[in-house]
């Protein structure tokens, strides 16, 4: 299991190289209000939430996957499962296309690649599969 965890960080990371930029912004509220205005059906968080200022943006079916406490952003309605031993960042995806990540610079950036985005997305789902209901 950690090693399908490492494999998936590693993949991400290399996949998010070549992305599409979509948005990029050194502005939170900015990222929030992007992220708002996509207007996305189905989000899912792996570990915690790049910041918590998205929680107000996510779309109405929200999955939230953790190895531990379930964050403060958490409301009614979202799905979590548990998976031990999950570590990272947080990652947000939206709609299994766009991702949202902070770089080194310190930018938001909203990345998207239909073929790469697929990809990621597939083992994004794998992990939540292998998560349990608390």
């Amino acid at each position: 299991m950690r090693l399908l965890a490492l494999l998936l960080l590693l993949g991400a990371a290399f996949a998010q190289g070549q992305q599409q930029i979509l948005f990029q912004t050194p502005n939170l509220a900015q990222a929030v209000g992007w992220v708002a205005g996509v207007g996305g059906q189905d989000a899912l968080v792996i570990g915690d939430l790049p910041d918590p200022a998205f929680a107000r943006a996510l779309p109405p079916r929200t999955r939230v996957l953790v190895s531990g406490a379930l964050p403060s952003w958490v409301r009614t309605g979202m799905e979590v499962r548990y998976l031990k031993g999950l570590r990272g960042r947080g990652m947000l995806l939206i709609d299994r296309r766009y991702f949202v990540v902070r770089d080194k610079k310190g930018l938001w950036t909203v990345l998207a690649s239909p073929e790469i985005g697929m990809q990621v997305a597939y083992y994004l789902e794998q992990l939540w599969q292998m998560g349990g209901r608390g």
